[in-house]
């Protein structure tokens, strides 16, 4: 193999001694960073023996990296030292804990495969699972509630992931039911409305006393709060922008005096 470039130098008992080039090197780069340097460089020249650096000081060291030294007093270095213990102990109960979840979630995963492939060796689908406990008909009312039902939200999710079916025909289905469910509630609030007599004039004088006690807001929130919750708050989607949590208090008022007579 061809051998590096080196350069020789005479020693103090007139023997030859080599000088590798990299060598070399190291001292040239030592010499620039290090004041005074120089003069040591051109000592360890004429002396071939002076310890030479092994290994270039510029390229990564391969030891420990070591953080920061601790300042402070002692009972500061204490506390500090106390802290760095706490957050590794933080940190190392979350990966233990999030692992025992990815455990628990497998088997959880795990279980109900089983249950779906006993369905399937008995012949039966998951639908007649889903009918059997929800169909009142099959009094299974304590299992619709106690391991299901009880749970808030539940009813919510299973909606929500429907409507996220990429068939349209599901969406649809469930569209169309809520849209009806809403006709039905709605008119029950109007049909009670409409008992109440708050908005009829039928029967009673018309003075300037009935007009002056003409209260918009009043009739609004006995329409909001008791007789017509749903109504108003379709109206109130139905008139209300997007943007309207950013308008001042002012323009909400008159916006909400606006929409009270519209609803009216």
């Amino acid at each position: 193999m061809p051998r590096s470039p080196s350069l020789s130098a005479s020693s103090d008992e007139g023997e030859d001694s080599t000088i590798p080039f990299h060598s070399l090197t190291v001292h040239f780069q030592n010499a620039l960073h290090s004041p005074g340097s120089v003069e040591s460089m051109a000592e360890s020249l004429d002396n071939p023996t002076t310890p030479r650096p092994t290994q270039d000081p510029f390229l990564p060291s391969s030891g420990p990296i070591r953080s920061s030294p601790i300042v402070g007093n002692k009972d500061e270095k204490a506390t500090h030292r106390k802290m760095k213990a706490n957050k590794k102990q933080a940190a190392t109960i979350a990966k233990k804990q999030q692992e025992q979840r990815e455990l628990l979630k497998e088997q959880w995963k795990a279980d109900l495969d089983e249950v779906l492939d006993l369905l399937r060796a008995k012949n039966r689908r998951f639908g007649d699972l889903m009918e059997y406990v929800f169909d009142p008909q099959y009094s299974q009312g304590h299992v619709r509630w106690h391991e299901y039902l009880v749970n808030a939200g539940s009813t919510t999710n299973v909606l929500n992931w429907w409507m996220l079916q990429k068939g349209s025909t599901v969406r649809q289905e469930v569209s169309t039911w809520a849209i009806e469910h809403v006709e039905r509630v709605v008119a029950s609030e109007a049909k009670a409305t409409t008992e109440s007599k708050v908005l009829q004039t039928l029967g009673k004088v018309i003075d300037k006393e009935f007009v002056l006690g003409f209260d918009f807001p009043k009739i609004h929130e006995e329409l909001e709060e008791n007789l017509a919750p749903n109504a108003i708050r379709i109206l109130t989607a139905f008139s209300t922008s997007r943007k309207a949590h950013k308008h001042t208090a002012r323009r909400k008022d008159r916006t909400k005096m606006v929409g009270n007579t519209h609803d009216l």
